[in-house]
């Protein structure tokens, strides 16, 4: 180390895409040196040494359930609707509830897509069921 120490955090991205705490929404997730964050219609990712945006996608709808600010049976009830892992980012979009999409964890781009399994009645449920808020 030498001087002048400075501050990495300072100045950086806002909370702009960024849930609020006091609904209890999804936590952010840490994977491989990035900080993904869920927004109301955004996830995001930051490296988690300096807090600077690495990208953002749209997602219109992802987060929509957790966008407010009262005290609601929130993610600890129903869950997330995105799961971070090292070979991808792994979301619900908020318009189709019945496909799951892998993102590339250092890009954000869509690297491949699923569709949840039919069920008994051959109709496709939706992926990680949640209640309707």
């Amino acid at each position: 180390m030498r001087a002048p120490l400075t501050l990495l955090w300072y100045g950086g991205p806002s909370n702009r895409n960024v849930l609020p705490r006091h609904g209890t929404g999804p936590v952010p997730q840490v994977v491989g040196g990035r900080l993904f964050i869920l927004g109301g219609d955004t996830i995001q990712a930051r490296d988690v040494f300096t807090g600077r945006k690495l990208w953002i996608r749209e997602l219109p709808g992802i987060g929509e359930y957790y966008t407010n600010t009262f005290h609601q049976p929130g993610a600890e009830h129903v869950g997330s609707p995105y799961v971070s892992l090292d070979d991808g980012i792994y979301c619900i979009p908020g318009n189709a509830r019945d496909t799951i999409l892998r993102l590339d964890p250092a890009t954000g781009q869509t690297v491949a897509r699923f569709r949840s399994p039919a069920g008994p009645d051959g109709e496709h449920p939706g992926a990680g069921r949640r209640a309707d808020p």
